[in-house]
């Protein structure tokens, strides 16, 4: 029995074109930048406050007084990892949750999510609570891969710096293994996502959680809803990720010991003290030597792991997948999702 049948989700779904009214035709557009999307939360349109309000589905309860009569300023609801926060007073409903994680019914988000599985929970949201993708105004964002690799935990130990900023290690122990490095407008995760779910084996996970999302749009010339960036391709997702990457200071845990002219590199003090005594052209010197060494004396670890990124990204668009369809129905687009099993 497939997934969708164990959901109880509706099977004859009508294969309108991408982009097309009902009864027009059109090349089948396929997507080929999804990157898996992680933690989102959206703003959800007015219009579609009361009937979330109604589902029988979210219990919201009733708004709770504190013990100075005011009425709380936020009413809450769950369905599984999803969380719907409604504000009365501003008529104001937010939803937040991971979209990974909801797809494997709240338990983990430890396997590969690929373009197929991200559509169906597209297809669920509608189905359960009447959500759209254009129903969802996005204020923050997480995406990234996980990678299996035997070598999780030395590369995450050898992320010394994003650019200037420096990992900062957030957990460290037999259970966790997690770096980051937090700017204003986005934070680059490095951890283990293996240790993190206890599954006996390792999982590297690199992602990019976007604080500021308006600000995303705006560099690259997207609108802000879930809609607006599925009909982008996915703009800029796939080259965030690779950059970010690209951008790590990392020293090659495989440089041998006796290679004491690198030592130094692997030391976050030396490129701090180095950027506060010397210009940028010289420690960009001293980075491009570093990555000399990593591919000559080292196993060259950072350019095999963004060339996994890309394989990976390739193997999760796979085109076996039909894409999204969509069609107009009472002057608002809903999405139908139409693929093989």
């Amino acid at each position: 029995m497939s997934r969708r049948e164990k959901r109880g989700d509706k099977s004859n779904v009508n294969p309108f074109t991408n982009n097309c009214r009902t009864g027009e035709s059109s090349t089948n557009q396929r997507y080929k930048n999804y990157v898996p999307l992680d933690f989102m939360k959206a703003k959800i349109i007015p219009d579609k406050i009361n009937d979330l309000l109604n589902n029988p589905l979210l219990d919201f309860g009733e708004a709770r007084i504190d013990k100075n009569g005011r009425r709380a300023t936020c009413r809450r609801a769950r369905y599984l990892n999803f969380v719907f926060q409604y504000y009365p007073d501003s008529r104001y409903m937010v939803l937040s949750g991971s979209l990974h994680t909801f797809y494997n019914d709240a338990k983990n988000n430890a396997n590969d999510f690929d373009v197929g599985a991200f559509y169906e929970v597209l297809k669920r949201m509608f189905d359960l609570f009447g959500l759209s993708p254009q129903h969802l105004t996005i204020t923050q964002l997480e995406w990234g891969v996980n990678l299996l690799s035997e070598y999780t935990n030395p590369i995450i130990d050898h992320c010394l710096f994003y650019k200037t900023k420096r990992f900062e290690v957030i957990y460290k122990s037999k259970k966790s293994n997690y770096r980051r490095a937090s700017l204003t407008e986005f934070a680059l995760k490095i951890y283990n996502k293996g240790l993190h779910f206890n599954l006996g084996y390792d999982i590297l996970r690199i992602e990019r959680k976007q604080n500021n999302w308006a600000k995303y749009c705006n560099r690259y010339n997207i609108g802000r809803t879930l809609f607006d960036l599925i009909e982008s391709d996915f703009q800029g997702l796939r080259k965030t990720l690779t950059k970010n990457w690209d951008d790590i200071l990392f020293y090659d845990p495989f440089i041998p010991e006796s290679e004491t002219s690198t030592l130094k590199y692997r030391d976050t003090f030396y490129w701090q003290k180095l950027r506060n005594d010397k210009s940028n052209v010289w420690v960009k010197k001293q980075r491009d030597l570093l990555r000399l060494a990593n591919c000559e004396k080292g196993r060259d670890l950072q350019v095999g792991i963004a060339n996994d990124i890309k394989l990976k990204l390739n193997a999760l668009n796979c085109d076996k997948l039909m894409n999204p369809v969509f069609s107009y129905k009472e002057n608002m687009l809903t999405t139908i999702i139409n693929k093989h099993y």
